[in-house]
């Protein structure tokens, strides 16, 4: 039997709280560092690459994510998907939820701050001004975006591992920022040269300008692959000790 992805009242509800909470940051970032002059892409590039950002980002989409599967391994749901669905299939369907939920939530968050940004500076006239330093800025912000889109599906798939392994959906948001922020801190005092275990790395100019970019790149996506596919072992392990 086909499985549904769902998104039911509860997710939508989440991802409504996840885009205010980003949208009140990305205010407060253009307060603090007094860019709110600058155009929507300068903006979000700032907005993307800021410490603030990629600090709370782990947590935000744990919120969304970490409980995918928790709630039919703790419960006998689980007995009754798989009367309908194979393993692979129900784990492939969690995965995709995950996907799916990171993908809104980006575009969520990248179109409302366009409107805040437009609100702000009160004029959308750059748009139709094509310069040299716009096309390099567009393409820094669309490669954050994917930046954004990786760790969304990265993290979200950590948060809903913690929370299956310690059966509580608060350690799957918890757990995520913890080693989010640890990486950061081991960079900045003991690995100073190994910057990409640092999250914030991945956002910055140093990145998004060089010219090993694509090198670093394909080491990130491999990263990711590696995270999904890990989760998807654990979620399969999980579900065999249940049958």
């Amino acid at each position: 039997m086909k499985m549904r992805i769902r998104y039911d009242r509860t997710y939508r509800i989440r991802l409504y709280v996840a885009v205010i909470f980003m949208i009140i940051l990305y205010v407060f970032t253009a307060y603090t560092k007094n860019n709110r002059s600058l155009n929507v892409i300068e903006m979000m590039n700032v907005f993307m690459a800021s410490r603030p950002f990629v600090v709370v980002l782990p947590a935000i989409v744990s919120m969304l994510c970490s409980d995918i599967s928790l709630e039919d391994l703790t419960s006998r749901n689980i007995y009754l998907v798989l009367q309908r669905s194979s393993r692979t299939r129900y784990i492939m369907s969690r995965i995709s939820e995950i996907v799916l939920m990171s993908l809104l939530f980006v575009a969520a968050t990248f179109i409302m701050c366009n409107l805040v940004t437009i609100i702000m500076t009160g004029s959308v006239s750059w748009y139709g001004i094509i310069t040299e330093k716009i096309v390099a800025y567009t393409e820094q912000m669309f490669k954050r975006l994917l930046v954004f889109f990786v760790f969304c599906v990265t993290w979200g798939c950590i948060g809903s591992f913690f929370s299956i392994v310690f059966r509580n959906r608060s350690a799957g948001y918890v757990f995520p920022f913890i080693i989010s922020y640890l990486l950061m801190w081991l960079r900045e005092n003991y690995l100073k040269d190994l910057d990409v275990i640092d999250p914030s790395f991945w956002m910055s100019d140093v990145l998004m300008t060089g010219g090993n970019s694509t090198q670093l790149f394909l080491s990130m996506i491999l990263v990711f692959i590696t995270v999904v596919i890990s989760y998807h072992l654990y979620l399969f392990r999980e579900i065999s000790r249940r049958e």
